[in-house]
């Protein structure tokens, strides 16, 4: 694998037993499902080169390990599935049939462990290899009438339009509405025991789902996606603590906590960020400060955990803004970003004599700025023009 480390790859897949015989390949076998890959084939190219898919090379060989893990343990093909990562905060995984899964960030940043991610990966491949798709594909009609069998309000969709926007019909499908209770739930179970013949803590499966619904809750987040939705997220948690309660002879298992805090850190700063910039400022503070926790010296998480507590509004502490974005200069003076928001901080404080030197630190740092007019603006007021000297007398 390119980046991830060899050792953290093996204690991955160490624990997984080989399913018996050869592996069973995940195929296209009749003209119609020929044809539906072909269409998801070309959602998917659309999707990869939209931006919203983050290159994060050891990030993608620690998801791609895991979902090896659990192909391996059903004597399925591991080479068979990809996993990418979606620069998005919003709740939710969904999976192509050809066996490309995607996962969001903001589904990831809120994960504990790698027991966790691996039940929505089994949830996910199941989908893939049961062929769900191919059996709901004549109740797909078209991509408007999916969002309005889901009442998907204006409102909602309006929030995250642009990555709902790139997906078709089967991407929406499968990000958005899901497929049918009994298809869900089918993926629950089988997802379920692919979790627990590779030896992972199946009591995690519905932990992961509870946590979901209190951070839905408690942040009164309304979600246009498939694991952003409360009701989805409790089949889920009932289907899973049903498996557990019913499995008299499995106890315990592996969370895999360490591997997965190690191999996930740098999602917590990356969708920190993207909660900011999307005003959930509450997630953004959670995940911030749990990076920074991981990575004490990084000057980034310093300025996004100041600039998070400056542009808050009311729920920000500007106080505690001046103090880190302070601290992120006194490491790194050279940090143009938190000039800037200090600089601003200072400005809208009244303090211009103080807040002038940041802004034109920032100007010189950042030749290219795209907000350079808006920050001069700023910087004139700051640094008036003094008024022109008298004429001299005349001799």
């Amino acid at each position: 694998m390119r980046g991830f480390p060899a050792a953290l790859v093996l204690l991955v897949l160490a624990p997984c037993a080989h399913g018996a015989g050869t592996a069973q390949s995940l195929v296209a076998t009749t003209a119609e499902e020929q044809g539906l890959w072909q269409r998801v084939a070309e959602e998917q190219a659309a999707l990869d080169r939209s931006g919203f898919v983050l290159e994060e090379p050891e990030l993608e060989d620690y998801l791609q390990a895991v979902v090896a893990r659990l192909a391996t343990a059903d004597g399925l093909a591991e080479d068979d599935f990809s996993v990418k990562l979606v620069r998005d905060p919003t709740l939710n995984a969904f999976a192509y049939p050809n066996g490309r899964l995607y996962i969001h960030t903001g589904l990831l940043a809120r994960m504990l462990n790698e027991a966790q991610l691996a039940s929505v990966l089994a949830h996910e491949m199941t989908h893939a290899t049961h062929k769900h798709a191919l059996k709901s594909q004549r109740s797909l009609k078209t991509k408007t009438g999916i969002l309005q069998a889901i009442s998907l309000s204006a409102p909602v969709a309006g929030d995250f339009s642009p990555l709902i926007d790139l997906l078709g019909v089967y991407g929406t499908a499968a990000a958005v509405s899901g497929y049918s209770k009994g298809l869900e739930t089918e993926a629950d179970e089988v997802g379920w025991q692919r979790m627990r013949k590779c030896g992972y803590d199946t009591g995690e499966a519905p932990v992961v789902f509870r946590v979901l619904m209190a951070d839905l809750s408690e942040h009164a987040r309304k979600e246009p996606f498939f694991f952003g939705t409360h009701p989805k997220l409790a089949d889920r948690e009932k289907n899973f603590a049903r498996l557990n309660a019913a499995d008299k002879k499995h106890t315990g298992g592996e969370k895999g906590e360490e591997r997965f805090a190690q191999a996930t850190r740098r999602v917590l700063l990356i969708n920190g960020e993207l909660e900011m910039r999307a005003g959930r400022h509450d997630a953004a503070r959670d995940q911030l400060w749990r990076y920074r926790v991981a990575d004490p010296s990084s000057v980034r998480v310093r300025w996004l955990i100041g600039e998070n507590e400056r542009v808050a509004g009311a729920q920000g502490d500007p106080a505690e803004a001046r103090k880190l974005l302070e601290e992120a200069l006194a490491m790194d003076e050279t940090f143009a970003p938190a000039h800037r928001s200090l600089g601003i901080l200072l400005y809208r404080a009244g303090e211009l004599a103080a807040a002038a030197p940041h802004l034109r630190r920032f100007l010189d740092l950042d030749r290219t700025a795209h907000d350079r007019a808006y920050i001069e603006a700023y910087l004139e007021k700051c640094e008036p023009t003094p008024p022109p000297a008298p004429p001299a007398p005349a001799s």
